[in-house]
């Protein structure tokens, strides 16, 4: 979605769609190793107690914090087109665009909550 508005933002540019499509490309097949990844290392075991219906976690990889950096990197490649984009847009025009600003907001936003949270 944020790789359509940035697309959007630069003015529909077939060059800035295809880096982002390839830089999209090339976190997404690391992602995907690594989720399928992480859901084989996961055991699971009866439960301590014997009445509960439920799974009990005994053990599981920490690769799963790759594929969270691996998403922090594109968001962030993401907000750097953004900013770049809104700040050579505000050099250059005296009067903002209204669309433009609140997809610029919107992006930004987006991303400081995704990576806080």
């Amino acid at each position: 979605m944020f790789i359509l508005r940035t697309y959007a933002i630069w003015g529909r540019s077939r060059k800035v769609l295809i880096i982002l499509l390839c830089c999209f490309t090339a976190i997404l097949i690391p992602v995907v190793y690594i989720l399928i990844s992480f859901g084989n290392s996961i055991t699971i075991s009866e439960p301590p107690i014997p009445n509960i219906t439920s799974c009990y976690n005994v053990g599981e990889s920490r690769i799963i914090v790759a594929a969270y950096v691996l998403l922090v990197v594109g968001e962030f490649e993401i907000i750097c087109f953004t900013l770049y984009r809104s700040i050579t847009h505000y050099k250059s025009l005296a009067s903002g665009n209204p669309l433009l600003n609140t997809l610029i907001q919107h992006n930004i936003f987006y991303f400081i909550c995704g990576v806080c949270a």
